[in-house]
């Protein structure tokens, strides 16, 4: 005797609040809070981030400017870089453990983004920038002072 027979073919609908809650939680709270998206968030974080073509992503890309280009040390600052074939300049940030821990690494490479997104109109187009850090510092490098070790950058360019 064949079981499957007897069986239904109709599909029960599925629930979409599949989560039970719990007596400690916040009623107030909608239920579906952790699939709500932030309004804005993404056009905020899209407008901040450089685009993946003014990066240097990959390692060869770093190796052969490491292997082609020149080099410049400022105070803060060491530079590599040279004239790329790309249509606008490219930054690539290097920062090794020995700067500090996570946090500080992070924010050196925010503090040169940001230097580097306000000079981004007066860079030659397709120069190619590697930026490390000259040392570790008990004061991290504010985006003021890494915006002038960048000019004084230019000026040696021009």
């Amino acid at each position: 005797m064949n079981n499957e027979t007897h069986l239904s073919a109709e599909q029960k609908e599925k629930t979409n609040n599949l989560r039970i809650p719990q007596a400690h939680e916040d009623k107030r709270r909608p239920q579906n809070h952790q699939s709500q998206k932030k309004i804005g968030q993404s056009s905020v974080d899209d407008r901040l981030r450089l685009p993946k073509s003014a990066r240097l992503l990959s390692r060869d890309q770093f190796r052969s400017l490491q292997r082609s280009g020149c080099q410049w040390a400022g105070s803060l600052i060491f530079v590599q870089y040279r004239e790329g074939r790309s249509s606008m300049p490219k930054l690539g940030l290097t920062v090794s453990r020995k700067y500090g821990k996570a946090h500080m690494r992070n924010r050196f490479k925010r503090v040169v983004r940001e230097a580097f997104r306000q000079l981004l109109p007066s860079l030659p187009i397709g120069i190619e920038l590697n930026i490390l850090p000259r040392t570790p510092h008990s004061n991290p490098p504010t985006s003021a002072a890494i915006l002038i070790e960048l000019e004084k950058l230019l000026c040696v360019l021009h």
